[in-house]
């Protein structure tokens, strides 16, 4: 065998290669071990920050989401008229809502939502995706499209939460009663507002005493009047007034409770409960009521109204007076505020105010309603304040209220509160007596002969025996009355046989027609109104024509005029 030299042997290729070789898989082993640790470290960071986004991330949207669920994850329970239909539902939806944590590209997502959603902004969406929180609402009560198409889109981040949505069937017909709710589901108006904690519990639906049918012939027909006379609003109400059942009730103008952006705040001021206004002949009902229930005259004794009476440099007088002295039914037909003055001031300031409390008017009205006026009560109340409050001004009071006084007029002499709800069948409807029968069955004949001989013919509803009275109030502003600017009002009840049911219209500053041949008073405008609404309504509520009407009020003068038989009506 060949022996290699000795040089050979020392300088090997094994050698060499051992020699230089080995340094640098040593130095390359070093680095590999320094890279594989960069990228562990890089891998680490990154698996930790998807962890972050997504458990972390999600724990905190969890807890938002779980938050809102809280107000929306019971169903509102429903409202219904008395026969059932259908007055505020809720229905499932769903709302949609981002984290804009977890947007990848916020302008571009921006732009595809915005033109998904006509009404919402480019520049609002972009700032809600760019802040710096874990829960945003894009929008809330998605319609199914709406829904499908922001699905469509497939942006990451972007969620839906279900929810449900206030629905209103009956629109702007109900809206003053039945209210409405916020975008969380939160009462904010109306029964909605005044019932919420029962309503959102979602037991029991609340079943209202208004009748639709009712309700749509008294929206109808206020609405048709504001504009004939070109009113500022107007208002009208039925109510039964044995059991205190308010069977419609509607002010105008209106809004829908649907479309919440589109209200205009001041149609939601209720003028039947939360208006407060002067009445001017209307409170001569309860002027009367009160002299003839103190005993302080009778339907014969005689006032003189042939001189208007002065006060300081002031004078009280008659519109159209007679000029005569006349008994308590003439005076109460001709409507002569020197007559009622003189009765009242037989009264006395004291016992005026005390019958006017104890007939609900100095008190605020209870009713399933947040929107509840305040009534004006002068203080001091002296005796310049009884002589103008007994023929309409000087006291200020709500529909409601006069209509809880009135009712205990025509109803026997009970006063019964008003109320939103239907009488469940069999309860025992709590009533207060403030007045006698007597008194009742004679204030009644007296507004009977308004209708067939006074200023309320107009409200004649043929075969339905209509009584009532009118009253125009001259409105004041600036600390004074001004007679162009007037509210007028009717209030009465049929049938007169048998009273169940009073009616009341207001309308808010009316022009004169030509029509009316420039007039303005509540006989030319409120008592054709109501009318026109006890003639459409009577037949649904069953009340039978009398056949004979017109002849009996032919002779109802008559037998007003013979003494005595007055009191066996």
């Amino acid at each position: 065998m060949k022996k290699h030299s000795p040089f050979f042997q020392k300088y090997s290729v094994s050698k060499i290669g051992e020699s230089i070789f080995v340094p640098f898989v040593k130095m390359a082993s070093r680095r590999l071990i320094f890279i594989s640790c960069l990228f562990s470290f890089a891998y680490s960071i990154v698996i930790f920050r998807l962890f972050d986004v997504m458990v972390f991330s999600k724990i905190e949207e969890e807890k938002t989401v779980s938050q809102i669920d809280t107000s929306v994850a019971q169903i509102r329970a429903n409202i219904y008229d008395r026969s059932a239909q259908m007055l505020a539902t809720s229905l499932s939806t769903y709302s949609v809502y981002a984290n804009p944590k977890q947007m990848i590209d916020p302008k571009e997502s921006a732009l595809k939502i915005a033109q998904v959603f006509s009404d919402l902004k480019y520049e609002d969406l972009f700032e809600k995706l760019t802040c710096d929180k874990g829960f945003v609402w894009i929008k809330r009560n998605l319609a199914p499209q709406e829904q499908d198409a922001v699905l469509k889109l497939g942006i990451p981040g972007i969620y839906f939460q279900k929810e449900s949505k206030r629905i209103y069937p009956q629109g702007s017909l109900t809206a003053h009663v039945v209210g409405l709710v916020n975008i969380d589901g939160k009462g904010v108006a109306g029964v909605e507002q005044k019932l919420d904690v029962n309503l959102s519990q979602g037991v029991d639906p609340v079943e209202l005493a208004m009748d639709v049918r009712l309700q749509h012939i008294l929206v109808q027909e206020v609405e048709k009047s504001v504009r004939e006379f070109s009113a500022k609003g107007g208002a009208g109400m039925v109510m039964d007034i044995h059991t205190g059942e308010i069977l419609a009730i509607g002010s105008f103008p209106t809004f829908d409770p649907n479309q919440t952006s589109q209200i205009d705040p001041s149609a939601m001021f209720n003028r039947i409960t939360t208006g407060v206004y002067e009445y001017g002949s209307v409170m001569k009902i309860l002027t009367a009521a009160m002299a003839l229930e103190l005993n302080k005259a009778n339907l014969y004794s005689v006032f003189d109204a042939t001189h208007p009476i002065k006060v300081g440099r002031f004078q009280i007088k008659d519109y159209k007076g007679q000029n005569r002295p006349m008994p308590v039914w003439e005076v109460f037909l001709h409507s002569s505020n020197i007559g009622f003055v003189k009765m009242a001031q037989l009264v006395g300031v004291d016992a005026h105010k005390s019958f006017l409390k104890k007939m609900g008017l100095l008190d605020k009205p209870k009713l399933e309603l947040p929107e509840i006026g305040y009534p004006l009560i002068p203080k001091p109340w002296k005796e310049i304040n009884t002589m103008t409050i007994a023929y309409g001004y000087g006291l200020s009071a709500s529909p409601i209220q006069m209509a809880r006084a009135m009712g205990a007029v025509m109803n026997g002499g009970y006063l019964i509160e008003p109320t939103l709800l239907k009488s469940k069948e069999g309860e025992e409807i709590k009533k207060t007596r403030v007045i006698s029968e007597k008194t009742s069955k004679l204030v009644r004949t007296l507004m009977r002969l308004v209708i067939t001989d006074g200023t309320g013919k107009k409200a004649v509803a043929p075969g339905y025996e209509v009584f009532g009275k009118t009253g125009t109030a001259n409105q004041q502003s600036g600390g004074k009355y001004h007679s162009n600017h007037v509210t007028t009002t009717f209030i009465g009840g049929f049938p007169f046989s048998n009273p169940k049911y009073l009616i009341m219209v207001t309308l808010d500053d009316p022009s004169p027609t030509k029509a009316t041949f420039g007039y303005t008073t509540a006989g030319w405008n409120a008592a054709p109104l109501a009318g026109r609404i006890i003639r459409r309504i009577a037949p649904v509520v069953g009340i039978k024509p009398v056949i004979d009407e017109e002849d009996r009020a032919k002779d109802h003068m008559n037998l007003v005029q013979t003494k005595g038989i007055l009191y066996a009506h």
